[in-house]
């Protein structure tokens, strides 16, 4: 009795993964332009994460943290590591380096947000569904590479602290169905996403030429970029809101 048991548990747990597995939606590959994003502890601080910023796997790439950030390139006998020193009273302040990186991503992130608009305008949720297995992970990598940048808790508003729990970085995941599900439910809410992702990234292209722009054109001192725009951390707000149904 107890064998028939578990054959029939075991049964009906296959069953229930091919039900799951056959009741997502389809997915539609395409190259997606955003960086990697990885985040680890920090030891100055429970607040902060220490983020790498990576495009082409592990072979090269940035660690940025409050203060001491590192570009390391791995060879085949040999590792190269390369420090940017900032002191602690300056660590609010973008360094040279710093905005070489932010500006890479967030050039990463406005290109991404082109194809979202696309996408949602065209309703093409097979992309729609490829790009959210990747696109939350970057978003709150984004919020606590800013808040390590600019040594701030306050960096970008609290909701881009997204909890784990809202997303799987997979494929094959019905947290991205049903989020998209949610979308389409609501008769306004997929122009309610356009209209914060045309937004979002006006207010970062707009961002980054007025501030790292100028910055790494500028050898003097005095050029210092120590904060997002309110009008960048407002929207940047409202389109996670609105993405994650919040």
């Amino acid at each position: 009795m107890l064998q028939k048991a578990i054959v029939l548990v075991m049964f009906l747990f296959a069953t229930q993964s091919f039900v799951y597995a056959n009741s997502l939606q389809k997915r539609s590959p395409y190259t997606v332009p955003l960086l990697t994003l990885s985040l680890r502890s920090d030891r100055t601080s429970e607040l902060f994460r220490e983020v790498s910023v990576s495009s082409n796997g592990r072979s090269e790439y940035s660690l940025i943290g409050r203060f001491n950030d590192l570009y390391i390139r791995n060879k085949r006998q040999d590792v190269e590591k390369f420090e940017y020193a900032e002191s602690e009273s300056g660590a609010h302040n973008l360094s040279h380096f710093e905005a070489k990186q932010l500006k890479k991503v967030i050039r990463s992130f406005t290109a991404t947000l082109d194809i979202l608009e696309r996408d949602l305008s065209d309703k093409k949720w097979d992309r729609c569904l490829y790009l959210d297995s990747y696109l939350p992970r970057f978003l709150r990598g984004f919020y606590f590479l800013s808040c390590a940048m600019f040594n701030s808790s306050a960096a970008l508003p609290d909701v881009g602290n997204l909890p784990e729990s809202l997303y799987d970085v997979s494929l094959r995941s019905i947290k991205s169905d049903t989020r998209i599900y949610k979308w389409q439910k609501e008769k306004d809410h997929i122009i309610k996403l356009i209209i914060a992702t045309k937004e979002l990234k006006y207010r970062l292209r707009q961002w980054e030429l007025e501030n790292l722009s100028v910055l790494l054109s500028s050898s003097s001192s005095k050029a210092k970029v120590f904060s997002y725009s309110e009008q960048l951390k407002v929207s940047y707000g409202l389109f996670i809101k609105l993405y994650f149904h919040l």
